[in-house]
């Protein structure tokens, strides 16, 4: 993610891309110093931190006063996509034994409702904030959504096998997406936008 901001960066800013600094850092424990920070942006991130709480405390740690915060992830929504409910069952069908699940992976996962995420930003001591409803849109090929399966939704499962059980479960949930219509590879998925202010601190 780094590599493709500092490219993108550098195509957009010819001459001023080397005023940017790029770090890596825990979300957790951010490297900055206290109220050193005039803006933070957070995109599709606090529902993977294990302590959302901790996260936010150090937003507001290194934001200076007045400073703001925005940031946008997913509300909770229990709906499948059908191509998901095919996939599994391809993954049935071939009796491939699924790698079981890392307790220490994983975060606190999306906010439940607008209430709930407001009511957290409050209890950190932001201000203003200022909560929207959205909706994420994104058509998928078939092509595209098996990439997307195999490198992030179902990466553990695919790192598992080999290459001829690869090759089977490919064959095998393309079958089972064939009669799918093309809506069936459309994510529609709610979000939550928020924008909030550090207090000043006089």
């Amino acid at each position: 993610m780094l590599s493709l901001a500092r490219q993108r960066a550098a195509a957009r800013w010819t001459e001023r891309s080397d005023r940017i600094a790029w770090l890596a850092a825990d979300a957790a424990a951010l490297p900055q110093a206290e109220a050193s920070v005039d803006i933070v942006i957070s995109s599709f991130m606090l529902q993977l931190v294990p302590d959302r709480g901790q996260v936010l405390g150090e937003i507001s740690r290194v934001l200076r006063p007045g400073g703001w915060l925005g940031l946008v992830t997913w509300l909770a929504d229990e709906t499948d996509l059908a191509a998901d409910l095919e996939f599994d069952e391809a993954v049935l069908d071939l009796e491939l034994d699924e790698p079981e699940a890392d307790p220490r992976e994983g975060g606190e996962g999306e906010y439940a409702d607008l209430a709930a995420a407001a009511a957290e930003l409050v209890a950190r001591g932001f201000v203003d904030v200022d909560v929207q409803a959205d909706d994420l849109v994104h058509a998928w090929s078939r092509e595209a959504y098996l990439v997307f399966k195999e490198r992030f939704d179902e990466w553990d499962l695919v790192d598992s096998l080999d290459l001829q059980d690869l090759g089977r479960l490919r064959a095998r949930v393309m079958e089972r997406w064939a009669d799918l219509p093309d809506d069936a590879f459309v994510l529609r998925a709610p979000l939550v936008s928020i924008v909030a202010r550090c207090p000043d601190r006089g």
